[in-house]
């Protein structure tokens, strides 16, 4: 019996080895908005309504309590086929202060058209694998791999204003996010007797960070040499880097009676460090007035070569104080939020169970990004890049789901939900880096097919629509960071699902 057991052990504890390391080297995951919309096909067909019942290796995620009454181990892969349909029309200038002219900033070809983002759908994996024997007395333990946090948008807004006059060229992607989350995340549960269990799970998060974006930065040459449009540089800034930081998720399950379950689950805020190598391409302009003067007197005491900030240098010291492209190292704080969640299973008959769920995300703990370089060196002119800005100071978001898992048969089951979703996003920040417009409406639906009792597929689909949102104001931190316009927002993902259930 003991080499039975033994044996059995080494089987969960090979199968489960295969799997993360099948997860390691799965592509990299890229969603839309701050936060992906969840992992298990059951729990994503069912509108998200899965913490009260969590009855599947997802509730790693959702509730990792329900792992405690798992019927069965599984392992299983999942991939979901993103789509967002995002466009922005754009509406971005500045005013004279007289309140007369209209200032072109760099969007007056973008201005009025309607844009899409230059990506348009993406894979996203995940997997997970629990063993729960019964010699285990109520212990189950295992792990999941999944992308919690993602975003990835490319537009391609900007070009430097005719009469701006650089021979720098801006790339397509003048503006791009690609933000990924991996969360690595083993997970045991224990229950108590038939009717209570509780679960707790370690996010290993691995965070990676590409931004790019225009950067302005003032010219304190004084007049006439800061007339528009040379009173702002102009530079192609961009960064890449990762960071690491352990947070953790906690849940507790109770099954009132046979037909009621009720499950609370909490996730901690987690604040991953990232730092990598930073670049700016400084988009220097051709300017008359620079090229005619020896000298430009500053305040009467600093004296600067006019051919400075004119792109036709050919002086070996000028070129030396001027160099358009410099690199630097930086570091800032990923601030990632608490979640605290709540949800009712109820089964309505031998077929049809009902569920419901209530969820607070706290992203208001989400102000900015405060980009800093570490050593001075990125070269803005006079004045060397410090710091860059990315300022978020979104509210909390509240989040109502329902959804129903039916029985068609004893093999078959047919699923579906909807839930509805505050933004988190306002205003004054509000930027096609991360355009969830507003409150969004989803509908969700799938079904789950059990082959000779331990194969099962799975296939579920998630239509989401946002709400229309319009931006009034010009607002920025180092050049424009909050983009007028009208915004609007679908999603739509395909998820495909396969169980191994023993």
């Amino acid at each position: 019996m003991r080499r039975a057991n033994s044996r059995n052990r080494t089987r969960w504890v090979v199968t489960l080895a295969v799997v993360l390391a099948c997860a390691w080297t799965a592509p990299v995951a890229i969603g839309a908005g701050f936060s992906y919309q969840g992992i298990g096909i059951k729990a994503r067909s069912m509108g998200g309504a899965f913490r009260g019942i969590a009855d599947d290796w997802s509730a790693a995620s959702h509730n990792p309590a329900g792992l405690a009454f798992l019927k069965s181990s599984q392992i299983n892969l999942s991939l979901g086929l993103y789509t967002p349909r995002a466009t922005y029309t754009p509406n971005v200038h500045e005013v004279s202060q007289d309140g007369q002219e209209e200032f072109d900033v760099g969007f007056g070809r973008a201005n009025g058209q309607e844009h899409y983002p230059l990506d348009e759908a993406w894979p996203i994996p995940s997997v997970g694998g629990f063993a729960s024997p019964e010699s285990w007395n109520g212990w189950t333990i295992g792990g999941a791999i999944f992308w919690p946090h993602d975003v990835n948008y490319a537009w391609d807004l900007f070009r430097a204003p005719t009469t701006y006059n650089t021979d720098y060229t801006f790339p397509e992607e003048n503006y791009r996010t690609d933000l990924d989350v991996l969360d690595i995340h083993p997970t045991v549960a224990k229950s108590f007797g038939d009717n209570l269990s509780v679960g707790v799970g370690l996010s290993l998060t691995n965070g990676d960070v590409v931004f790019r974006r225009p950067i302005f930065i003032e010219n304190t040459l004084g007049t006439p040499y800061d007339i528009y449009p040379f009173d702002q540089f102009i530079g192609d800034f961009r960064l890449e880097g990762n960071g690491f930081a352990i947070g953790a998720n906690m849940g507790v399950m109770w099954k009132a009676s046979d037909n009621v379950s009720v499950g609370l689950s909490v996730k901690t805020p987690i604040t991953i460090p990232i730092e990598g190598g930073a670049a700016l391409d400084m988009a220097w302009p051709r300017n008359q007035h620079f090229d005619d003067d020896d000298d430009v007197v500053i305040q009467g005491t600093d004296t600067i070569r006019t051919k400075l900030y004119y792109s036709g240098i050919d002086n070996a010291l000028v070129q030396s104080q001027n160099t358009p492209h410099t690199e630097d190292q930086f570091s800032f704080d990923l601030d990632l939020p608490a979640e605290l969640g709540a949800g009712i299973g109820w089964r309505a008959s031998d077929r049809l169970m009902l569920a419901f769920d209530a969820v607070m995300t706290f992203w208001s703990a989400v102000e900015r990004w405060d980009i800093t370089m570490e050593n001075g060196t990125l070269n803005g002119g006079r004045e060397a890049v410090t710091a860059v800005a990315v300022p978020f100071a979104w509210d909390d978001q509240f989040r109502l789901a329902g959804g129903f898992d039916y029985a068609a048969k004893s093999n078959l089951m047919i699923r579906g939900g909807a839930y509805y979703e505050t933004g988190a996003s306002v205003d004054s920040t509000f930027s096609p880096n991360f355009p969830n417009d507003g409150d969004v409406f989803g509908l969700a639906g799938g079904f789950s097919y059990l082959i000779d009792g331990h194969v099962q597929l799975a296939l579920a689909q998630e239509m989401a629509f946002y709400s229309e949102r319009t931006i009034e104001s010009v607002a920025g931190s180092n050049g424009v960071t909050v983009f007028p316009g009208e915004y609007s927002l679908n999603r739509f993902e395909t998820i495909l699902s396969l169980t191994y259930l023993f």
